[in-house]
Order: structure tokens, then C-alpha cells, then sequence
């Protein structure tokens, strides 16, 4: 449900008429954030405190504090753990401004940030920070702070997958005998286990090699990778045993354009994966 709103000047320099129509939408999905544009602050949905609408767009936290969060944000597979934030606030000296995985009252508390600035009269100054963890998947994300600023959004820093290293478990499909789906890894993967992760793009460059992060009890762990695509290839990444989660690179050629990348455990198979990336 949403509403549509007019207004009308009738010639004049002023708005002499508004009308208000209230609309619903049906069949169109779920709809979520996209975190690699501006999510303007002024769309949030959770607030607590001294909340109010701000400067272009943005909100506004008073002198008594308060927070706002945005919900529905889809950080896809790969996620980030890199957000933007344009602030605005009247004094030069430092702010604590606290970010969450979710809202002050329920959620995980992923940022203590410090922002410090000579103040530009209500004009937002960008500033980057690293978050304690990356974020992968829908979530929502909350700003609380103490004392009087304006957010103008969030902005979150998306990396390209092609050059980012790929969580096991952010997999888009997997099926196979045996396996078994941790936090952060895939662990005992063992007889015909196929683990798929969708189409990678090539196009403007051509990785020179495959890292992949894992362990294995056996002398050597044979693992299959398909590139399946017009310049794709079959690869054989013979990784060797280790006691730890070790990273080892395989060298490749000849790969470019767009590839749907797979891995494939053959019988005898004893795997712990916890990562790849293309370099």
C-alpha cells in the first residue's frame, strides 16, 4: 500500500491545492534496498527517541538521542563489511555514532564510529568506515546516537565477486552424499558433492589463478572445477593435506568472459572449504 500525492499552483507561486490518492500494489515481490546506491535515511521504517526528518532527505537525531534503522537492505552473497555515512552536525568536535546488524533493542551492535569534522553549514561530509563483521543476505541496519546530527544514508561498499573471495557457504546451490553447512564453512564434504556459485563475468579481465581455502586429512584432495562457458575450462586443483584451514593456489589460463563456476568432490572426497577467490 502506498499513497500518491499532487500538489497544484493554479498560476500562482504557491501551492493552493493537494490531493492525496492511497494505492495498493499486487504481484510485484518482495521489494529491498539496493546498498550499492544512496539509501536515503529519510526512508526509515524503525525509529526511537528524538527521530525526526533532516537535511536533504535525511533524519535528524536531537540533543536527547535516539536512533532510526532501515530494514529490507539486501547485501546479496558476498555482502561488505564497508559502509559510507554523509553527516551533518553544527559542532566540530567528535561523535560517537553506533551502527547495528538490526535495532539497539534486539540487534548486534557492529560499529562504534567516530566522526570528526570542521562543520560545513548543512552540508553532509562523507565519511567510510569498516564495520566489526560483514554483512551478507536481507538485513536491517540502525543508527543510534546521543547527541544532535544528521544522516543522510547509508552507502555501502559492494565489491565485484569476480575479484572478491566467495564465503563457501554463500553458495547458490549445493547438493551431493555428504556435507555439512557451518557459520563460515562447508565442512566433511565427501561423495559426488557439487557446490555451484552462479555465473562470474571475465569479460574485462582474465584471472590468472584460483585460491582456494580449505584443510583435508587425506595426502592429497582432488577437487574438480567447472568454468562452464564459451572460454570456460575443467581444472583439477590436486590440494594437499593440511592440519589447519590453508590457502592454496592453482594457476589457470585461457579463462574469460562469463563462466558459471562449480566445484565438484568425487568419491573419497574428505574437504573442509571455507573460501576461493579469482586472481
Amino acid at each position: 500500500e502506498f499513497y500518491l500525492r499532487a500538489l497544484c499552483k493554479n498560476g500562482s507561486d504557491r501551492v493552493r491545492l493537494m490531493s492525496v490518492i492511497r494505492l495498493t500494489g499486487e504481484g510485484l515481490g518482495s521489494a529491498f534496498h539496493d546498498p550499492g546506491e544512496l539509501i536515503e535515511a529519510g526512508l526509515f521504517t524503525l525509529s526511537d527517541g528524538d527521530v525526526k526528518n533532516g537535511i536533504g532527505h535525511g533524519v535528524r537525531i536531537g540533543i536527547g538521542g535516539g536512533w532510526f534503522g532501515i530494514e529490507n537492505i539486501d547485501l546479496g552473497n558476498i555482502g561488505t563489511d564497508t559502509l559510507t555515512l554523509p553527516v551533518f552536525t553544527e559542532t566540530d568536535g567528535e561523535i560517537e555514532l553506533r551502527v547495528y546488524d538490526g535495532t539497539p533493542e534486539n540487534g548486534e551492535l557492529i560499529g562504534a564510529l567516530k566522526y570528526r569534522r570542521p562543520s560545513k553549514w548543512l552540508e553532509f561530509q562523507p565519511e567510510t568506515y569498516r564495520l566489526t563483521k560483514r554483512l551478507r543476505g536481507v538485513h536491517t541496519v540502525s543508527i543510534a546516537a546521543d547527541c544532535k546530527v544528521d544522516i543522510g544514508g547509508f552507502l555501502f561498499g559492494m565489491p565485484k565477486k569476480e575479484t572478491s573471495e566467495i564465503s563457501a557457504v554463500s553458495r547458490e546451490s549445493i547438493y551431493g552424499d555428504k556435507f555439512t553447512i557451518g557459520e563460515d564453512a562447508i565442512t566433511g564434504i565427501g561423495n559426488n558433492v557439487i557446490i555451484s556459485f552462479g555465473e562470474f563475468d571475465f569479460t574485462s579481465a582474465s584471472p590468472r589463478a584460483l585460491v582456494i581455502t580449505g584443510r583435508t586429512k587425506l595426502a592429497v584432495n582432488s577437487i574438480q572445477v567447472m568454468l562452464e562457458g564459451e572460454h570456460g575450462s575443467r581444472i583439477v586443483c590436486d590440494f594437499a593435506g593440511c592440519e589447519d584451514l590453508t590457502s592454496r593456489e592453482f594457476p589457470l589460463d585461457g579463462i574469460s568472459g562469463k563462466v558459471k563456476v562449480s566445484f565438484v568432490f568425487l568419491p573419497g572426497c574428505d574437504f573442509d572449504l571455507k573460501s576461493f577467490r579469482f586472481v
